[in-house]
């Protein structure tokens, strides 16, 4: 009893929070799987919705071997406080007072909606992980407890895309000065909250247009982040734009500079010099910056065994018959998702595509143009495509080419990370998220960019130019900015024209090169650099070590 006792006096308890974004979760079940690895006496309450609530299980509970969640499981809770919710964007409400419960260590506890479990007796949070785009529980953690549980910036993108949208204007952001100071942030949060006059209460309203000027651009205008590859601000918006820029973009700038330090999924392999400009940034204001990645969990326990009717099955018998017939590394996959990342397109056996969250591609026939090209090249693929947007829809035409051609498979969802895996799957077609890239980074499945919007764009150029480890599709773009001029094609003689015609030609070119030398050289650098990215978190390399930092001053 005595060394129960003692074991919850010496517990630390650790807060994660993040929207109900399935981007911005699954890393976080990775990173609380680091940190009660990391330390026995770390406790985890990942606070979240009904949404979330059981994708983050299913995440737990399939990627950890069970011997292991069996140990750790009763050291992280994961509570969904709202039950059901239509409004992703809308603050929780929710979270003050199961806050304010966890931090006066009541006696009631928290139920968590999902469950029905209830928490008792959790000892009082020691920090809190947040998103800086869930404002509302910045606001409550500080009106409940001021600075006595620090608060730590959750950053689930590179940076250089961060900078550009929310980082000062010294780094070349478009933040406004106003963001650097306190009386400027408390002034930017009563515009957001629509307390001063001109602010809009929707997306895209006036404050956000006074604060952040580039989101209307007008003009070429070269982004200089430190560190990034050379792009134009319009660059970073190369398809129709089908959902409205909101006030998460305010709200996310403001945050991100009133935590306490911050994390960073992304680290120096991945962008050395603009990791180095970020920490300087944090440690001139007091905080430390603190690089984290990559955050994937391995797909490493084996499959049960099923019917032949079960869609993961049929999975496997179609990669395996790929194998077969076509060899390792044959098979291109395409992914779509949507606002619940359920939109998948899945094809192409050697590599996979995918676009994520309102992240169709806007131009259907473009992409029923790479699919008639894989086909001709008789190239087997893997096509999902559960999205509610129309879109996204398939056409009975194309339903019954992918059919006829006898080398793709439909499927409205898909298993990811089993098609990855498997030995079949040469290439990944993606928008580019970065949840997505980690998971290539995982499996060492070199990318194809069919770029949308967010991180995107620059994970594109990053991956494709930096390190020479990614192709690119730039004919697809589309929209007033994605067929704007590209700075990288300054005096190359090359002027893209965003046609259907000429996307054929350029998916044909891309064809050749996957076959050819250059596929071999970016697969290699590819290979290379995921490696890398993963000794990142040797005890003696960056991620170790400020791993060890975080713990050190807020668990230890």
């Amino acid at each position: 009893m005595a060394a129960l006792e003692t074991s919850v006096l010496t517990s630390k308890h650790i807060i994660l929070h993040a929207p109900p974004f399935w981007g911005h979760n699954k890393p976080l079940v990775a990173f609380a799987m680091v940190l009660v690895r990391a330390r026995p006496n770390v406790i985890l309450s990942l606070i979240t919705t009904g949404v979330m609530y059981h994708k983050i299980t299913d995440e737990f509970e399939t990627k950890v071997e069970k011997e292991e969640w069996e140990r750790l499981k009763s050291r992280i809770n994961v509570i969904d406080i709202t039950g059901p919710i239509s409004n992703l964007v809308k603050p929780l409400s929710e979270f003050s007072p199961v806050y304010c419960a966890l931090y006066n260590e009541s006696e009631q506890g928290i139920t968590c909606k999902s469950s029905g479990q209830t928490f008792r007796k959790l000892p009082r949070p020691a920090v809190a992980v947040v998103d800086p785009y869930a404002g509302y529980a910045f606001e409550a953690i500080r009106t409940t407890s001021q600075k006595e549980v620090p608060i730590i910036s959750w950053v689930t993108a590179p940076i250089a895309t961060l900078l550009h949208h929310i980082g000062p204007q010294v780094l070349g952001g478009n933040g406004p000065t106003e963001l650097e100071s306190d009386e400027g942030r408390k002034k930017i949060k009563m515009l957001l909250s629509g307390k001063l006059a001109g602010a809009d209460s929707g997306a895209g309203g006036e404050a956000e247009i006074k604060l952040f000027p580039n989101i209307q651009l007008s003009e070429l205008k070269k982004v200089t982040i430190p560190g990034a590859p050379p792009m134009y601000a319009h660059e970073f918006w190369p398809q129709l734009r089908l959902v409205p820029e909101g006030k998460m973009v305010g709200v996310g700038g403001v945050y991100m500079r009133e935590g306490d330090g911050i994390i960073i999924v992304s680290n120096s392999v991945y962008e050395g010099e603009t990791m180095h400009a970020m920490k300087k940034w944090f440690e001139q204001m007091g905080k430390n910056a603190y690089a984290m990645a990559p955050l994937a969990l391995p797909n490493s326990i084996p499959e049960e065994k099923t019917d032949d009717n079960d869609e993961n099955e049929r999975t496997i018998r179609f990669l395996d018959s790929v194998k077969g017939k076509f060899g390792p590394q044959s098979l291109v996959y395409v992914y779509s998702s949507s606002l619940t990342n359920a939109y998948l397109l899945t094809f192409l056996a050697t590599s996979q595509i995918s676009f994520g969250t309102f992240s169709h591609p806007p131009q259907p026939e473009k992409l029923q143009v790479l699919i008639e090209t894989l086909i001709s090249h008789q190239i087997p693929f893997f096509f999902s495509h559960p999205s509610p947007q129309p879109i996204a829809t398939l056409s009975e035409d194309l339903r019954i080419l992918i059919q006829e051609s006898g080398l793709g498979m439909t499927m409205q969802w898909c298993p990811q990370e089993m098609i990855l895996g498997h030995e079949a799957t040469g290439w990944f077609i993606t928008h580019g998220g970065w949840n997505g890239i980690q998971e290539s980074f995982l499996y060492k499945v070199p990318l194809i960019f069919w770029p949308i919007s967010a991180d995107q764009p620059m994970n594109a150029a990053q991956l494709g130019i930096t390190h020479k480890a990614a192709f690119e599709l730039i004919e697809v773009r589309s929209g007033e900015q994605g067929i704007k001029p590209l700075l990288r094609f300054q005096n190359t003689g090359y002027v893209p024209t965003f046609t259907v015609d000429a996307v054929r030609k350029e998916v044909e070119g891309a064809v050749m090169k996957l076959k050819g030398e250059e596929g071999q050289a970016v697969r290699a650098n590819f290979n290379e650099l995921c490696e890398r990215m993963w000794r990142s978190w040797d005890v003696d390399a960056e991620c170790g070590m400020d791993l060890d930092q975080f713990l050190k001053k807020f668990v230890d």
